[in-house]
């Protein structure tokens, strides 16, 4: 693993400095818009109380519902709450029929006209949200079900992002792919503010996160392979830091800002950080020798060492000087590059080899499982928190930042296996003890279930570690990509575990959730540990690394011998 080896050797004398400034600030900013893009469902679209009228009549909860609809619309009007979210036509099995707060304060309020055969006027109770997409679009009685396609549209569009953006990083270089994703993402989300139609909405929705994700992943690739050796791991943890800052921060940001467009405004001020900053970026240089670009990697790292102020030693002059005199397609060692080949062909060279087939189909799965552990916490976990919207997304937050705190020195000591498999190891242990704890014991319960969040936010971000210094960096933001594909199934099979299956179960989430990270924490042990290894280049360091491993493993049992 020459190449490899002498890259980090560079990178290891470059240092920490002003070169790598830009790139650590851009990745910053573009972790901290994807709370917003990720989370944002939690406050922009929180539904409202609200009370129906019909048109120049009295509201709803005057009486004019059949006795035994379930309404319990024969109360006087003095006995039910003041929002009490139900609507006229009482068979609309659809309809929001959880009671209102019968203490919430009476505002000022204005009767709207729905265009809803069930509520065709409807009041809001703006005490806690002064719009929000719900209330903007009336996604109440017969439209209650519209409320899911907002959420929708980032795992949409991050799916076509990641596949887009991770094709693109790995063949026309992660700064051009960074430039051309920032350039995407600050119109679409600027339309979201001003769209005045439901339908466009979810469009602009769906492209903000699309071009989100297009230039997430080159921008974490780009962080991992400009960062010495040494500082690596940290570097990429502060990235996931950002994101839980910025998630506690938009829960408190909510709780001031009450209408939905100036929120997401304002969450999506980084923003503006993030296209100055993009243009002062560098190629990395990692990428640059895979392409056989030498010359072009050599200049990169020359005037990394001049921002820096450090002056290279005798031997990493000269492997500077035999970088300037690679020809296009070389690679770093000398035939080592990525030829230009088919599409299938590229795949079934990667899958020809055992190690690289055990990487590109053991980390998926693993982050399936991990996908499935962590959001079906995230999802499950108001329940043992707060009903305050904002103090969910605050508590979640301030959790996984903790979470990623704590980590962040234990990788340096511990390897990323150990971390990985003990952490969900341990999650699963609590989400399967909180079944057998008495409901009387919630403080108990709710220990267990936040111990579990925050154990499962470590490992996932440790995780994006250990993937970026698994996958060769020809092919690694489309590993990454491959991998958020994968994730997102499991991503997906949450809600049916929540919303369906504890319908008929009640175990449902704890034992689905738990299986979840037993599989993961299982499924980590078959790939090999990566601390302290240098970033693979390519195919041959992937097997050189496994081979290593492997004589390691076996050699002291030969010695016994």
């Amino acid at each position: 693993m020459a190449g490899g080896d002498h890259l980090d050797e560079v990178l290891a004398e470059v240092g920490y400095g002003r070169w790598q400034v830009p790139i650590v600030v851009f990745s910053l900013a573009i972790h901290a818009m994807i709370p917003v893009h990720q989370l944002g469902s939690t406050l922009l679209s929180s539904p409202a109380d609200f009370r129906c009228s019909r048109p120049h009549a009295a509201p709803a909860h005057a009486g004019n519902a059949s006795e035994g609809s379930g309404y319990q619309t024969d109360l006087p009007a003095f006995d039910l709450p003041e929002f009490p979210s139900l609507c006229l036509d009482p068979s609309n099995f659809s309809a929001a029929l959880q009671p209102a707060n019968s203490t919430v304060n009476k505002v000022s309020l204005t009767r709207l006209s729905t265009g809803i055969p069930s509520c065709p006027e409807v009041e809001y109770d703006t005490s806690v949200f002064s719009s929000t997409i719900v209330t903007e679009w009336h996604l109440i009685c017969e439209r209650t079900s519209w409320r899911t396609l907002f959420p929708m549209m980032y795992p949409i569009g991050s799916l076509l992002g990641s596949a887009v953006g991770g094709y693109f990083s790995d063949r026309i270089g992660r700064k051009l792919t960074s430039r051309i994703g920032i350039l995407l993402t600050l119109p679409t989300c600027l339309g979201i503010t001003v769209v005045p139609w439901f339908s466009a909405m979810l469009a602009m929705k769906a492209l903000a996160a699309f071009s989100a994700i297009l230039v997430f992943y080159p921008a974490y690739s780009l962080a991992a392979e400009t960062s010495p050796p040494r500082h690596r791991g940290s570097t990429l943890m502060l990235l996931a830091l950002a994101f839980f800052v910025v998630m506690t921060g938009f829960g408190a940001l909510g709780y001031l800002v009450k209408a939905w467009r100036v929120l997401w405004l304002l969450c999506n001020v980084p923003l503006l950080l993030a296209v100055p900053v993009v243009m002062l970026i560098d190629e990395s240089p990692r990428w640059l020798i895979q392409k056989g670009l030498g010359a072009e990697a050599a200049a990169v790292l020359e005037k990394a060492a001049r921002q820096n102020g450090v002056q290279f030693s005798s031997g990493i002059t000269s492997y500077l000087e035999k970088l300037k005199l690679m020809n296009a397609g070389s690679g770093a060692t000398g035939g080592g590059g990525e030829r230009q080949c088919s599409w299938v062909e590229g795949v079934m060279s990667y899958l020809r080899s055992p190690a690289m087939r055990t990487v590109l189909l053991v980390t998926p799965v693993l982050w399936l499982f991990q996908r499935m552990v962590y959001v079906g916490i995230v999802l499950s976990a108001n329940n043992f928190t707060s009903n305050s919207p904002f103090e969910y997304v605050i508590i979640s937050g301030g959790i996984g930042g903790i979470a990623v705190l704590l980590a962040t020195p234990v990788m340096a000591k511990l390897g990323r296996k150990t971390i990985i498999g003990g952490a969900l190891l341990a999650s699963t242990v609590m989400l399967l003890g909180d079944m057998v704890v008495p409901a009387e014991h919630w403080w108990l319960k709710w220990i267990l279930v936040l111990g579990a969040f925050s154990l499962s936010v470590g490992a996932f971000q440790v995780n994006y570690v250990f993937t970026a210094e698994l996958v060769p960096t020809v092919i690694r933001t489309r590993g990454f990509t491959l991998c958020n594909l994968v994730g997102c199934i499991g991503e997906a099979i949450v809600p049916v575990v929540t919303e369906v299956a504890t319908r008929y179960a009640w175990w449902a989430s704890s034992v689905s959730f738990g299986a979840a990270g037993l599989a993961a924490s299982l499924l980590v042990i078959l790939l090999p540990e990566t601390k302290g290894r240098p970033l693979p280049e390519n195919i041959a360091d992937v097997e050189d690394r496994h081979n290593s491993l492997k004589n390691r493993d076996t050699k002291p049992q030969t010695e016994g011998v």
